[in-house]
């Protein structure tokens, strides 16, 4: 049963019952009107009283501005608290049970409507017998009310009448056959409820799953987003260019990498290894001042406590005062987190504090904080880049995301992870001239290309077939190292095999033999 739902009408039906609530002094308030359409079907109208707004009183369709209260409330009024009290589903079955001579009630609207505005109807009521429906909606309604009622009555019950059909009720039972007696014993047996104990933080799958959040904010799209960002690289690699290059065009609301174009914000940037000379002169450098002035926008200190000191309370300061910030950059780490740790603490329990105070400010303030750290000596071939990142795990598990900047033979790499991040691995550059970090493309990408390149040239130069081995040579390579680089080539069609294993360019033509 809906709430008094909108199911039209066949013309010249009538209600076949009519429900009237009266107040707490017996005048009347609402009615409900039931119609039977057939094969079981039925709808419901509900009405107010007018007496305000019109030359005589009479009953006007809807709920009216009136506020809601139980069926038979002027009952209830004038009962004893310590007489027991039966909430019912529906009308139908409070009469039932008042027919009988028990102080029944039930609420407007059907099993989902229960308005906690009744509840105060209810208040230091001895007992409370709450009778369920056979159905999911009864079981849903019977726990609703119990849970709303069980603050103000002594004690509440729930009784079940898994007996009956199928969406069957108290009616039904007795409809049955059942007597009074049985009926007070069936209710006396049921258990007093309990109120769930109530988990603070607590969540169950189904209301999470229907929750909207906003979109994930990205502080530079698909390379960082608001959260902590752990960002490792060897030292002397250009991490403070790149993080100076990447504040100053969120500040200015500018493009970084080439292509990234960042949305505005307030930045702070805590340069811990600089001083303002050095800030200064790298500004210049990476900044055009012919086009446009340097944002106010990014905030910077070279100076600023430690995370035992203060350090993350006056991060929040700085983040109260510009609620439009969107990124903090902490250069670096070691600089930040306490020197000294608690004697109770492990190395990895030490880490962890350092990086989670961080990351619950992220998150309170929604920005992005990225701290900034030194991998140690590289793994070798086939080792994870991300474990190279100098400290215990807990520096990596502490964060949303980790990004490492890896300088290998074929260039320099930038690589991500994250919780709410895309992985990715870019090859990038980070030009001598103007000290500016930029994305060359996907690193497997950029690097067959230039592998592909090599081949070429090479083939070019000698302008007669080479074997794997003769290229290996030509570009660097181990020999028997581009077998697998070859085949594609030459299914690709960039290249063509010659007789005895070797490689030329498709426009090769061996030389007339002399007559």
């Amino acid at each position: 049963m809906s709430e008094y739902n909108r199911t039209p009408l066949p013309p010249g039906i009538r209600p076949s019952v009519e429900y009237i609530y009266r107040d707490e002094h017996g005048a009347m308030h609402s009615k409900v009107s039931r119609y039977d359409l057939g094969n079981g079907e039925k709808t419901f109208r509900q009405w107010h009283w007018e007496e305000h707004d019109r030359a005589e009183p009479g009953w006007e369709i809807g709920k009216g501005d009136k506020p809601r209260i139980p069926y038979n409330l002027d009952r209830i009024v004038a009962a004893r608290q310590s007489e027991d009290l039966y909430i019912c589903e529906g009308e139908k079955d409070a009469d039932t049970l008042s027919a009988l001579g028990f102080l029944a009630t039930t609420n407007p609207g059907g099993a989902e409507n229960w308005d906690p505005d009744l509840n105060k109807w209810f208040k230091k009521r001895h007992r409370i017998f709450i009778q369920e429906d056979n159905d999911a909606a009864g079981r849903m309604f019977s726990r609703d009310v119990a849970l709303n009622v069980s603050p103000h009555a002594i004690a509440v019950r729930i009784v079940p009448y898994p007996d009956v059909k199928e969406k069957g009720d108290v009616t039904d039972w007795f409809a049955e056959g059942h007597t009074k007696e049985e009926f007070i014993a069936r209710c006396e047996a049921a258990p007093v409820f309990k109120p769930p104990i109530v988990i603070p933080g607590l969540i169950n799958a189904r209301d999470l799953f229907g929750k909207e959040f906003e979109p994930v904010k990205y502080i530079v799209p698909g390379l960082i987003t608001e959260g902590l960002t752990l960002f490792a690289g060897a030292p002397k690699i250009g991490k403070s260019w790149l993080w100076l290059q990447v504040g100053l065009a969120v500040a200015g609301g500018g493009v970084t990498f080439v292509n990234k174009e960042c949305q505005q914000g307030d930045v702070l940037y805590l340069a811990l290894e600089d001083n303002q000379r050095r800030l200064n002169s790298r500004m210049k450098k990476l900044w055009d001042m012919a086009s446009q002035p340097v944002p106010d926008r990014l905030h910077l200190a070279t100076d600023w406590p430690r995370q035992d000191m203060g350090g993350v309370d006056r991060i929040r300061d700085w983040l109260t005062n510009n609620p439009n910030a969107r990124l903090v950059i902490v250069d670096v780490l070691a600089r930040f987190k306490p020197t000294t740790r608690d004697k109770t603490q492990g190395p990895y329990d030490a880490d962890y504090a350092a990086m989670n105070a961080l990351q619950s400010l992220a998150l309170e303030k929604g920005v992005g904080i990225v701290v900034i750290h030194h991998t140690r000596k590289s793994l070798g071939a086939g080792g994870d880049y991300f474990d190279e990142v100098s400290g215990t795990l807990a520096l990596s598990g502490g964060a949303d995301s980790t990004i490492v900047l890896k300088r290998e033979a074929g260039g320099v790499r930038l690589m991500g992870r994250g919780r709410d991040l895309e992985d990715f691995d870019y090859a990038v550059k980070l030009d001598g001239l103007t000290c500016q970090w930029s994305i060359l493309g996907d690193t497997d990408e950029v690097r067959l290309s230039r592998e592909r390149t090599q081949v070429l040239v090479a083939l070019k130069k000698a302008e007669a077939p080479l074997s794997n081995k003769e290229l290996a040579l030509a570009c660097g390579r181990k020999p028997g190292g581009l077998d697998k680089l070859l085949f594609t080539m030459a299914e690709d069609g960039l290249v063509v095999r010659v007789e005895r294993g070797k490689y030329a360019l498709p426009d090769w033509r061996p030389e007339p033999k002399p007559l």
